[in-house]
Order: C-alpha cells, then sequence, then structure tokens
C-alpha cells in the first residue's frame, strides 16, 4: 500500500482476495511438475537443475535490497555480517520469502514423486484432508489449546507441501465447477472472513494467520480462482497469435517484475511527491498498482537486453 491511510474494508478486501496468489503458484507448480520423472540416485541433481536457475537472480536482488534499505551502509559491522550470513537460510526482503518456500519443496518433489506414483485417489483425499484439518488451527485456537509447532500432531501434514500435492490432485482427478459457483464460494469465503471479525476480534484471533496464505481460506480461494481463470485461459489458447506473443513476452519477464516490483515500487514510486499528493487513498492506490507493473516491466525487459541478464532476472532476451 502507497501509504498510512487505510480504508478497512478496501485495504483487507483487496488483501483477502489476492491472498490466493502465493497458493495458486505452488499449486500450478505442483499440477506441472509432480510426479517427477527422475531415479532416486539423481533426485537432487534434479532439484540442483531447477534451483540453479534463480539462485544468482536471487542472491543478487538480495543484495539490492541490502543495499537501497541501508543494511550495507549502516556502518554497523555486526549488523552486515548477519544480514550476509543469513541469506542462504532466510530472505533479507520480505518478498523474497517465497523463494526459500520453493527450493524447499524442490528438494521435497523427487522424494514424494514415488509414493504419488503408487497411490490411490482416495489415499491423496485423506493426506488432504489431514492437510486442511491443519488449516482449521488458527481458527480454533480461540477455543482450543494446539501445538502448530514441530511437537504437533499434523505439523508434518501441514505447511506449503499440500499446494504442492492439491495441483497434482487436481491435474489427475480435477476439482471442477461452474464459474458462477466459484464465485460465489469467494463471497462466501469473504463473508466468513467477516463474521469472524466481528465475532471473534475480542477473543485473540490472529487475523494474519486465519487468513493467510495457511489457513484453509486460502486453498478454497484457490480452487475457486482456479474455476475461475481456466475458462479464460483456454480462450487465451485459442486466441490469436499476437495475444499469445504478449503473454509468452509478459511471461518471460514475470520473474524478474516479481524481483524488482519492490524496488520500483517502495523505493521509487512511492517516494515520488505527486504520488504522495494523491488525495483519495484508493485512486492512489490504483495508480501506484499500475505503475509499478509498468515501471518494473520496462525495467526488466531493459535488463534483458543485457549480456548478464540470465543472472539478474533468470531470463535473457532473443
Amino acid at each position: 500500500m502507497p501509504g498510512d491511510r487505510l480504508i478497512p474494508i478496501f485495504t483487507s478486501g483487496l488483501t483477502y482476495l489476492t491472498m490466493p496468489c502465493i497458493g495458486l503458484f505452488f499449486t500450478l507448480s505442483g499440477y506441472l511438475l509432480l510426479p517427477v520423472k527422475t531415479t532416486p540416485s539423481d533426485s537432487f541433481s534434479w532439484a540442483w537443475g531447477r534451483i540453479k536457475k534463480f539462485l544468482w537472480p536471487l542472491l543478487i536482488w538480495t543484495l539490492v535490497y541490502l543495499l537501497v534499505n541501508g543494511t550495507l551502509l549502516s556502518g554497523d559491522s555486526a549488523k552486515i555480517v548477519k544480514s550476509l550470513c543469513s541469506i542462504p537460510f532466510s530472505p533479507q526482503e520480505g518478498v523474497l520469502w517465497f523463494m526459500y518456500v520453493l527450493i524447499g519443496l524442490y528438494f521435497v518433489a523427487p522424494v514424494i514423486s514415488p509414493w504419488l506414483q503408487q497411490t490411490n485417489k482416495k489415499t491423496l483425499q485423506c493426506y488432504l484432508a489431514l492437510w486442511g484439518v491443519s488449516l482449521l488451527f488458527p481458527y480454533l485456537m480461540p477455543f482450543i489449546n494446539i501445538r502448530d509447532n514441530a511437537y504437533g500432531v499434523l505439523y508434518y501434514m501441514s505447511g506449503f507441501l499440500g499446494y504442492f500435492l492439491l495441483g497434482y490432485y487436481i491435474r489427475h482427478y480435477g476439482i471442477t465447477m461452474k464459474p458462477w459457483k466459484a464465485l460465489c464460494g469467494i463471497v462466501a469465503c469473504m463473508g466468513t472472513y467477516g463474521a469472524y471479525k466481528i465475532l471473534l476480534e475480542s477473543r485473540g484471533f490472529i487475523f494474519e494467520e486465519g487468513f493467510w496464505y495457511l489457513s484453509i481460506d486460502s486453498p478454497l480461494l484457490v480452487v475457486f480462482w482456479w474455476n475461475l481463470l481456466k475458462p479464460l485461459s483456454e480462450r487465451v489458447v485459442r486466441a490469436g497469435d499476437g495475444v499469445k506473443k504478449i503473454i509468452v513476452n509478459v511471461s518471460n519477464l514475470s520473474f524478474g517484475v516479481y524481483l524488482a516490483h519492490i524496488f520500483v515500487m517502495h523505493y521509487g514510486l512511492c517516494e515520488l511527491e505527486i504520488i504522495q499528493n494523491i488525495d483519495n487513498y484508493i485512486v492512489q492506490t490504483i495508480v501506484v498498482f499500475v505503475l509499478s507493473i509498468l515501471g518494473a516491466l520496462f525495467l526488466v525487459y531493459a535488463i534483458s537486453l543485457t549480456p548478464f541478464s540470465n543472472y539478474i532476472i533468470a531470463y535473457k532476451k532473443k
């Protein structure tokens, strides 16, 4: 958000509706990758072959953010050393956390693939159901005592691996519904969000956990958005070459846009006086949103023309 002037309904609603974007990506990854076609002896090589494609961009942009946020220029040697030594284990810029989860999923994908090749629909449904129970913990914690850490009974059924399995399930067995039903599902989830906010605000319910990536709302919204977006993607497949070319070009640049958009938005646009002077918060947010995408696309496209763009955005314009 471009400023501190928050409008609760607009800000919360926008955040909630876009929250499943992370789950969608992990679900699509599981849809396309699982089961991994590799031998047990080559499983590490398979994971490393994918990780190394974005490892340099991740490292370079981590250093960029440490530079622009002042960490590397702070003069505090202990803080600088701690940040640099932490890079292999945790993101030093909030938006980069996503890549660390993806690395972990790449490592575990070859491990679960033999099981997926031998399991059946009912067994997979049981594991997804256990994952779903773990996603109910944020709702249940105001009422009962639950351990959601390594000592918890469903700890090994929780986390982002469930999205990987969900993607595999959708590819092989499908979870389909009419777009209007998916839209009704999204509205119902929004109603749940509002009801919990009203009823449990005084009971210690943590909304950032209850309505975030590892809550039951997120995979439900992933399924609903999936069924809304799939007809659109099918239309794109039937579209003309011009539309396909635009989509392919944007797709090639999209990883770079992900890496660079916070740089463009936070350290560029939101510092501009003309942006800060927009009185209407909703208009201000929309302007920043559009300009951030366009600015990041322009920046990443320019980088793609340079000799070392593969190391910066994992893509080079041919």
